[in-house]
């Protein structure tokens, strides 16, 4: 039986059937693609308008094209017709007392879904607002950002031994920029 998780995979081939209950489905088995050579299947649902909306959702993900139900090749993977990759997330379910791994989700590959993504300057200024936010959360929350890990070898020993009179640069700038982004229009 196939973990739960998310897997990349993409589909090979489709079919229409009838579920036990006499409703149609619409099976599509898929390809792992994490060299296992392992197959699972997900069925597509067409009993109500909602059922209708998440097996057309997972279809086109899938690289269903057009809107004949009786014309499935576009789910058929060959050379000429590469369907696309997804993810799809399996998770275990039990039923009669049997557990089987069934496909709950397909989504399209990786990615971020954002609407409208910061450009650098809007982000930098988003940033700049947030400094005391997340300083007062870390304040209050007793906790301490976690320290970056380097595999980059430490500096040459050049003799300088910090003392607590050093304040950073950036700290000393710091209220400048505040006032030149300011000015600018740049914070709110």
């Amino acid at each position: 039986m196939i973990d739960e998780g998310t897997y990349a995979a993409h589909a090979l081939r489709a079919a229409l059937g009838m579920t036990s209950t006499g409703k149609e489905q619409l099976a599509v088995e898929w390809e792992l693609l994490d060299g296992s050579g392992r197959h699972i299947t997900s069925y597509h649902y067409f009993s109500s308008e909602k059922a209708i909306e998440i097996s057309m959702d997972g279809l086109r993900t899938a690289g269903f094209r057009g809107a004949d139900l009786s014309d499935l090749s576009s789910l058929f993977r060959s050379e000429s017709n590469p369907t696309p990759e997804c993810e799809i997330v399996v998770v275990h379910e039990e039923y009669n007392g049997r557990t089987s791994a069934k496909v709950r989700f397909i989504n399209s590959m990786g990615g971020l879904a954002l609407s409208a993504p910061l450009d650098d300057a809007k982000a930098k200024a988003f940033a700049s607002r947030m400094r005391g936010a997340i300083a007062a959360y870390d304040q209050s929350a007793g906790s301490n950002p976690p320290r970056r890990s380097s595999t980059k070898a430490p500096p040459p020993d050049d003799g300088y031994q910090a003392s607590d009179d050093d304040v950073p640069f950036a700290v000393l700038l710091a209220p400048l920029a505040g006032l030149i982004l300011s000015g600018l229009g740049l914070l709110a």
